[in-house]
């Protein structure tokens, strides 16, 4: 079994209790206000994640496909709505991520939801009439190049496999990852299992 199907398999659970929560974002339910919420709440996340990938990536040797810092682009999608990044709150429990395998599991978890943003620009281009440059960056990730670079990311993810890497501590850093993020869209509110 490839890495790349492991991962999934283990972030099965993790990637369904996103999907079903967060399917109002496909939706006509949809509003600027709920938008901004799941907005400001993934600001709130991706701040302290990407200060913790950042520090392992430089304690270690660079990944084949460098760090794209997403914060960025919530910050611009944030002001865009109106919204003061300044004043989002900041997860407090972000994933436990300690070695250079848990970012290459993190990786996968942003790169994929970068991959599934696309799908979601477009619903909120469509319900709301947001577009990249006027609150929907961050969802519009790379744009088009946004499937090159996930086939680059589970390149990378093979090779560290090939490489005699132990699949575990990459896995054990995408759960880690997924549980963390469910659980700080919970506390924000954004997250609805059963809406």
């Amino acid at each position: 079994m490839s890495l790349h199907e492991q991962l999934r398999r283990a972030t099965a659970a993790h990637h369904g209790t996103l999907d079903r929560g967060l399917h109002y974002v496909l939706g006509e339910e949809l509003s600027l206000e709920r938008y901004g919420r799941l907005l400001a709440a993934l600001y709130g996340f991706y701040v302290p994640l990407e200060a913790s990938l950042s520090a392992l990536q430089a304690g270690a040797a660079a990944p084949a496909v460098p760090l794209a810092r997403r914060t960025a682009l919530l910050e611009r999608d944030l002001r865009a709505l109106g919204a003061e990044p300044a004043q989002v709150p900041i997860c407090d429990r972000p994933p436990r991520l300690t070695s250079i395998d848990h970012l290459a599991g993190a990786v996968y978890v942003v790169e994929g939801a970068c991959l599934g943003g696309q799908v979601i620009a477009r619903a909120v281009s469509r319900q709301l009439g947001v577009r990249r440059e006027h609150g929907a960056a961050f969802f519009s990730g790379d744009g088009a190049g946004t499937a090159a670079r996930w086939k680059a990311v589970l390149a990378w993810l093979d090779a560290r496999e090939r490489a005699a890497r132990p699949g575990h501590e990459i896995t054990e850093g995408a759960c880690r990852t997924f549980a963390a993020l469910s659980q700080w869209l919970t506390t924000q509110g954004v997250l609805h299992e059963h809406e």
